[in-house]
């Protein structure tokens, strides 16, 4: 071709370039006056029509929705590691709570079993957080390139994530809270069990919406994960079981206390389980002491008891007592500052810090742009 041309070895072949020949030729006419037809009729046709306008997104907020939830639907569902690894996690400590506390009876020392069983799910978020990061993490960094192409906003993002949880969050607690509940042998009333149960539940929401808010104020799961060794143990320590509310100190104990999800965790679970459930002290457990002279147990005692005491004495008409220092379940949590009445404020309460963490969850989605590129 470039031989044909002149523009090779050969010489040129004929006396005019090529290209002086097309210029000159009535095909090139034709052409430019094509080009020049298109040109007017475009024209025409735009300034016919009204000016539409122009958009960031090419659909609307709707049908991103509708298309990355369902995306990221299909991503969980075709990770089957991720849910199982959680499931198995969830029942395999269940498991081994519930057993090494099988069966426990009315005696005293089952009351503080019984407190124990329940701040086990306090080791919940410690789980959850520590495989909702990471997979945030990596979720958005493909939500990176795609919004450079502006295929979708962020929030449809974030919701997805959030709604992609849910189901694996029911199953999770499901396995998490029947061998926890049933096998130590908890109240099986309905009224009961169902409150402990949505408990579990809010439980497994928090976590994972925790962790995902984490992540979304931080760069990368590496920075988050440093951060959740500080969270569980700032909400396991002022909860008011590790140290009882009275004893915190009154800085902490004016917000810090009132803050802590955890405390509503815990208070609404031990009074739901302790709340009228008798005590029956075992002969190690009494406490044995003699009455003075001229009065059996009972005459003795009877102005503890009248000012409010709790315990119950087991013999009253003889001089050796023998008293156990509840009676019902109730006189175990009082001085942790519970109550039966508030348990259903503690549950909305809890709730509620699932919507706070939504909240900065897609402000953090929305406002913090962690891609280098």
């Amino acid at each position: 071709m470039l031989d044909a041309i002149g523009a090779g070895q050969a010489p040129r072949i004929g006396d005019r370039d090529w290209g002086d020949r097309w210029r000159s030729s009535p095909e090139f006419a034709n052409i430019q006056e094509d080009i020049v037809r298109m040109k007017s009729q475009r024209m025409q046709e735009v300034g016919s029509n009204f000016k539409t306008d122009e958009k960031e997104y090419a659909t609307p907020l709707w049908h991103q929705i509708k298309i990355v939830n369902w995306r990221t639907h299909l991503s969980f569902w075709r990770s089957p590691n991720y849910g199982f690894t959680r499931l198995f996690n969830h029942v395999a400590i269940a498991l081994l709570t519930g057993l090494a506390y099988l069966q426990l009876d009315d005696s005293r020392s089952s009351l503080q079993y019984r407190v124990f069983v329940i701040f086990q799910a306090t080791v919940l978020p410690a789980l959850i957080l520590a495989q909702v990061e990471p997979k945030y993490d990596l979720s958005r960094l493909i939500f990176y390139r795609e919004s450079a192409a502006k295929a979708y906003k962020q929030f449809p993002f974030a919701l997805s994530m959030v709604l992609a949880e849910i189901p694996y969050s029911i199953l999770c607690a499901v396995g998490f809270f029947l061998p926890l509940y049933y096998i130590p042998g908890f109240q099986s009333a309905s009224s009961r069990a169902g409150y402990q149960f949505f408990m579990i539940l809010i439980t497994e929401l928090f976590s994972v919406t925790l962790g995902q808010m984490v992540a979304a104020l931080t760069p990368s799961s590496f920075i988050s994960m440093l951060l959740n060794p500080f969270l569980i143990i700032v909400f396991a320590l002022f909860c008011g079981v590790t140290i009882p509310k009275s004893q915190i100190p009154g800085f902490w104990r004016a917000w810090l206390y009132q803050l802590d999800p955890f405390t509503r965790l815990i208070g609404g679970m031990v009074v739901t389980e302790l709340h009228d459930r008798p005590v029956r002290c075992t002969p190690a457990e009494f406490n044995t002491f003699t009455s003075p002279p001229g009065q059996n147990c009972g005459e003795y005692m009877s102005s503890f008891f009248q000012n409010g005491g709790a315990g119950y004495l087991a013999q009253n008409a003889t001089d050796m007592c023998q008293y156990c220092a509840y009676k019902v379940g109730d006189q175990f949590y009082e001085p942790l500052s519970f109550s039966f009445d508030n348990r259903w404020r503690d549950l909305g309460i809890f709730a509620a810090f699932i919507g706070s963490n939504l909240l900065l969850l897609f402000i953090g989605s929305r406002y913090l742009n962690f891609n280098r590129r």
